[in-house]
């Protein structure tokens, strides 16, 4: 009796480790994620990219620039950093994330799509 209860035990706990192992290579969190990424982006929207490693926020446009800002984890802290960018230009490195602006819609700029990449 106590043989079976340890080898069900022990089943259940590896089908729930094999699980999340596949919610992780679906939904590319972590090691698993592949990029160029590509996300739509609506204004004060806010979504997880690049594995989990980081969080884009767009705040919509500001004279001209498309304003972003960025969460990350860095030394052990939350930070969160703004970018401004033009359509179509690469940022900087930020939390080892790059963003850029493809496509802006509305005439107000409300919506935008952002590929993502990552090292």
């Amino acid at each position: 009796m106590l043989h079976r209860t340890l080898l069900l035990t022990g089943l259940v706990v590896l089908l729930g480790y094999g699980a999340l192992l596949f919610l992780q290579w679906k939904w590319q969190l972590g090691d698993f994620a592949k990029g160029p990424q590509q996300i739509k982006l609506l204004r004060y929207d806010r979504k997880m990219v690049a594995g989990g490693r980081a969080g884009v926020e767009y705040l919509g446009r500001e004279t001209g620039d498309l304003s972003f800002l960025l969460h990350c984890l860095e030394k052990g802290e939350t930070v969160s950093r703004p970018v401004r960018l033009e359509e179509g230009q690469r940022s900087s490195e930020t939390c080892a994330v790059y963003l850029r602006p493809v496509a802006v819609q509305g005439g107000d700029a409300y919506a935008v799509e952002v590929e993502i990449t990552w090292d």
